[in-house]
């Protein structure tokens, strides 16, 4: 069995998407900010997984979960949906991959792979606005640098991995791929 280039393109895509939604989650530069007052300085950054200040980085699950039960509610929320992003893209990588492999005459993988990028693609939605309207309410964070801090990379990398999801869900949607 020859695999057409929309396949192909598709299923780069939908690793691109799958890699930039893992380095998002584990990454801990969803917000940055400077603090400088005579005690502190330094910039400190967190993400979802890990919080950092100018001594090292402390992962929010360790220590009996005492920086986790600390966080406010939406934060957790914000790390269950991107799991759920993350995750539900990591089962769509597994579909693409063996329906590249295999020669299911009667099967068309694509629509439930556009089904899992799709509930992928709104989870993580959901997540990044949770995450950047709180962040900007209760932590004073803002798009550009502002006085408490702003957006890091890894909050724009979940953005950019949330739009790649929509795209590669397009993708796999309108492939309907016949097989004799």
């Amino acid at each position: 069995m020859t695999n057409t280039v929309r396949e192909n393109f598709g299923f780069i895509c939908l690793v691109i998407t799958t890699a930039g939604t893992f380095i998002c989650f584990v990454t801990p530069y969803w917000h940055v900010t400077g603090r400088t007052d005579e005690y502190i300085v330094g910039k400190f950054h967190g993400g979802l997984m890990a919080h950092c200040e100018p001594g090292g980085c402390k992962w929010l699950h360790a220590e009996d979960m005492f920086m986790q039960k600390r966080m406010p509610d939406w934060f957790k929320a914000t790390q269950g949906l991107m799991s759920v992003g993350l995750g539900l893209g990591l089962i769509a990588l597994l579909v693409a991959t063996l329906s590249l492999c295999c020669t299911c005459h009667s099967c068309n993988p694509h629509h439930p792979i556009c089904g899992l990028l799709l509930t992928s693609c709104i989870s993580m939605a959901v997540g990044i606005v949770i995450f950047g309207v709180k962040a900007h309410d209760d932590w004073g964070i803002e798009l550009e640098k502002g006085l408490y801090g702003s957006f890091g990379w890894s909050f724009w990398v979940g953005i950019g991995a949330t739009a790649m999801a929509f795209l590669t869900a397009c993708i796999y949607c309108c492939m309907g791929r016949k097989r004799h």
